[in-house]
């Protein structure tokens, strides 16, 4: 089963990164606007067990088919990084995708909408990501943990801190604190909110 290596950086100045990529030769892949919907059963006995299971569908922003991806993400390995097993599997319905998922038991939990901006720097995935209410991060997956912190120290973020938790975990976090009961984030809504 793959395993999936990450970290993930809090990102004040997204602009400055893409500048010191393109700087370093990195290859600027198409942006995407994700819409994630993650599941659960009514238990919440993924939650509860550190595990994820997710339906992505990627709209690049630049021309192309929307993709949509179903992917399972099992509990995190003890170690400084992100390191799961992480499976996934592309689908040509997505609402078939949907409609399977419940009938299997489990629901929709939280629907959230992501902009994703891709670049590859060596061996390893560079994405900048904006998401409505908790702003911009930058998250770095490699083929081991020794290829990601070497990425890290390229684009000159090693002293930023990691953030150990996932984007939901991150905006259920911001709900729970805004007094948000809402099972859908998205850009429109952040916008509305602050004006």
């Amino acid at each position: 089963m793959p395993l999936e290596i990450e970290l993930k950086m809090r990102l004040e100045y997204p602009e400055a990164l893409e500048a010191r990529l393109k700087a370093l030769g990195a290859n600027r892949r198409g942006p995407v606007m994700e819409q994630n919907t993650y599941y659960d059963t009514s238990a919440a006995d993924l939650r509860r067990a550190g595990q994820g299971l997710r339906l992505r569908i990627e709209h690049p922003t630049e021309g192309g088919p929307p993709r949509a991806i179903v992917t399972h993400k099992g509990p995190r390995a003890p170690g400084p990084l992100k390191t799961r097993q992480e499976t996934q599997v592309q689908v040509s319905d997505s609402g078939q995708a949907a409609e399977l998922l419940e009938a299997l038991g489990y629901r929709p939990v939280l629907f959230f909408e992501k902009r994703r901006r891709r670049w590859q720097l060596d061996d390893c995935s560079v994405e900048i990501d904006s998401l409505p209410y908790i702003e911009d991060y930058v998250e770095i997956e490699g083929p081991n943990e020794q290829a990601v912190l070497a990425a890290r120290v390229r684009i000159e973020m090693d002293k930023v801190p990691l953030v150990k938790k996932s984007y939901l975990g991150l905006l259920r976090e911001y709900l729970e604190k805004q007094g948000m009961s809402v099972t859908r984030v998205t850009f429109a809504d952040a916008k509305q909110e602050r004006e």
